[in-house]
């Protein structure tokens, strides 16, 4: 399951769709750059990576809890909306300092996200969303009894 949606994410980089609207090429259509296709699977991409992260803090993924997903779509479409950047030479992973730094764009989104994660969990448990029982958080502190 992905978070987010294409419109929502075209809603963000509307200058890089056509009237509003990532497209694959078609027979009445041109394709955008980048496709819907590309655009999707960026979603799924970095759907994965949130879950990952939920799971690390132990929460049930995927996340359908009405409250959070919201949420959760929102962030995604942010992270896509800087890849359509990138893909386009723009944006915060196109800049000299992440092109300097030799990181990928998904090392450091993954990290951002493990970090987001981590700093949301409380808050998404008060909210009410489902962990996992008998499993420890990594975010938890854990030490050794001698």
């Amino acid at each position: 399951m992905a978070y987010g949606t294409a419109a929502g994410v075209a809603a963000l980089t509307p200058m890089y769709t056509d009237d509003g609207e990532f497209k694959d090429a078609g027979a009445s259509d041109v394709a955008t750059n980048p496709t819907l296709t590309q655009v999707e699977a960026w979603l799924d991409d970095v759907s994965k990576l949130m879950d990952t992260a939920l799971a690390e803090e132990a929460f049930v993924t995927p996340v359908t809890d009405t409250d959070i997903v919201p949420i959760l779509d929102l962030y995604v479409e942010g992270i896509v909306h800087d890849l359509v950047h990138y893909s386009r030479k723009a944006g915060r992973f196109y800049s000299k300092r992440a092109l300097d730094s030799g990181s990928s764009p998904f090392n450091t989104i993954s990290t951002e996200i493990h970090d987001w994660v981590k700093m949301k969990a409380n808050g998404f448990a008060n909210l009410g969303l489902a962990r996992l029982s008998g499993v420890r958080p990594s975010s938890w502190a854990s030490f050794d009894l001698l």
